[in-house]
């Protein structure tokens, strides 16, 4: 990420079902920085801070089933949350079906950050890591023990197994999955699969993993999510045609 500087932190431990990791970009170069994001079966806080690390906006980005492109504003730092979909039921309390596909700015969280005070990137996880523990409360086992079955397996796994290790039946899985993030349990489970064969097709590898029943499948299910087929996504990202980000 030219002219850039990136930093990146974990969440502490007890967070790490719900939190995958604090990311801060610091843009002071007056340039805006361009960079598309595929799928990742992520949601995410961001937050942008002016150069004096004083807060400007805040936005709530959902899951995406296709990629996207953002902007690191000029002369901008920014802060980015990405949490795992089951911090919408307990750290965020609210669901984010409406932010399928969607990205806007939110005011859930004006009440921590006083716009008028420098927050430096340590300080404002510090911050949000605090918030996000008062509101840890009463938790459902099983949808934590989903989602790192579902990270664990890479999305490989069919609903079936799932049921029986979870106990849990596809049709209330469905609703859960719907209600909270306006997607169904296998339309998540595709996003992760594709995800997890972008570093392959990156090094030119364009074989379909287990998952996929032949290469027509595994070539239609990515252009389905990225907007290309593992050849292109290829060639789309590993020559500098653009400022982008393969992530």
């Amino acid at each position: 990420m030219a002219n850039i500087t990136f930093s990146n932190t974990a969440p502490a431990a007890y967070l790490i079902s719900f939190v995958e990791s604090f990311s801060y970009f610091e843009n002071d170069n007056g340039i805006a920085h361009h960079y598309t994001i595929l799928p990742d079966g992520l949601c995410d806080i961001v937050l942008f801070f002016d150069m004096e690390n004083k807060l400007l906006d805040t936005q709530f980005y959902g899951i995406w089933n296709r990629e996207i492109d953002v902007d690191v504003p000029a002369n901008n730092n920014v802060l980015v949350i990405s949490l795992y979909p089951t911090a919408a039921q307990y750290l965020l309390k609210f669901s984010i079906k409406s932010f399928l596909n969607n990205y806007r700015s939110v005011n859930d969280f004006n009440h921590l950050l006083d716009p008028t005070v420098s927050y430096p990137f340590n300080d404002t996880v510090e911050i949000f890591t605090k918030y996000f523990t008062g509101q840890l409360q009463q938790i459902d086992q099983r949808t934590i023990d989903l989602f790192c079955l579902i990270r664990e397996r890479k999305g490989e796994i069919f609903i079936s197994e799932i049921e029986k290790r979870l106990f849990w039946n596809q049709r209330q899985m469905n609703r859960y999955f719907n209600e909270w993030f306006g997607l169904s349990l296998k339309s998540y489970l595709n996003i992760i699969r594709c995800f997890a064969t972008y570093s392959q097709v990156k090094q030119g590898d364009f074989k379909p993993s287990l998952s996929f029943t032949d290469q027509s499948h595994f070539s239609k299910e990515l252009k389905k999510h990225t907007g290309n087929t593992p050849r292109q996504l290829f060639l789309k990202y590993n020559f500098p045609l653009q400022n982008s980000s393969f992530l």
